[in-house]
């Protein structure tokens, strides 16, 4: 996270700071071994544009001049900059939906700020936006009440494609946003409600490590947006 009134710089420019002629002459003389340099301000992990370390620059020329090194601010401000993972946090979501909104659907985020090639988000933005799952067309599919001891097969399987709608889930995900949106327990048949639906051709899976991640196909995509449909005209006859 770039707090806000700070500005971040890449290892290039730690290395730059520190006197070294290139990242690689800073590495291979142990910079970024030495346990006083300050820690990277982001998370990194994973492939793509949020996988580079980025410094806080007072920090980092404080170190290179030998003085005290400044404490990062620890209110947070609208100004602050969340990368991917921080955003997707704050929304309470995974960051692989995040970046599948990203990449298929970017109308449902705030637009992005890059810093040293990794991209943020605004805290402001991310607070103001009208997120997905709000509004018309989210929340519970049509004829659920807030609590429920026992769901038809039916409703579990609307409940699969309305969540699933707003991005990819693992099982566990899926049945945690079912059980929030209905007030009620976790299913116990997803597992052979998931198996029903891939069948019908409108959701596939792709196995990441241990866990297996669901999405909608294009014909899930379409009895999604026919159920968000058909509740909207209940609510609003």
């Amino acid at each position: 996270m770039i707090r806000a009134g700070r500005e971040a710089v890449t290892s290039d420019d730690v290395a730059s700071a520190h006197g070294f002629v290139s990242l690689r002459a800073a590495k291979r003389a142990g910079l970024f071994d030495v346990s006083t340099l300050p820690p990277p301000i982001n998370r990194r992990g994973g492939k793509g544009r949020g996988n580079k370390a980025l410094y806080d620059a007072l920090q980092v020329y404080a170190h290179a001049a030998g003085e005290q090194v400044p404490e990062l601010p620890t209110a947070d401000h609208p100004d602050d900059l969340l990368d991917l993972r921080e955003a997707a946090d704050a929304w309470g979501i995974s960051p692989v939906t995040w970046q599948y909104y990203l990449n298929t659907r970017p109308h449902l985020v705030p637009g992005p700020v890059e810093v040293g090639g990794v991209l943020h988000w605004r805290r402001g933005d991310l607070e103001a936006f009208d997120r997905p799952g709000r509004g018309t067309g989210a929340g519970r599919p049509a004829g659920m009440r807030d609590a429920q001891p026992r769901r038809r097969r039916g409703q579990i399987q609307a409940q699969v494609l309305l969540v699933l709608a707003e991005g990819p889930r693992n099982g566990n995900q899926l049945a945690e946003e079912i059980a929030h949106r209905s007030a009620g327990p976790k299913p116990t048949s997803l597992h052979a409600t998931l198996a029903k639906l891939r069948e019908a051709g409108l959701l596939d899976s792709d196995a990441q490590g241990r866990t297996r991640i669901y999405c909608l196909t294009d014909a899930g995509q379409t009895r999604a947006l026919e159920l968000r449909g058909a509740s909207a005209e209940q609510r609003d006859p």
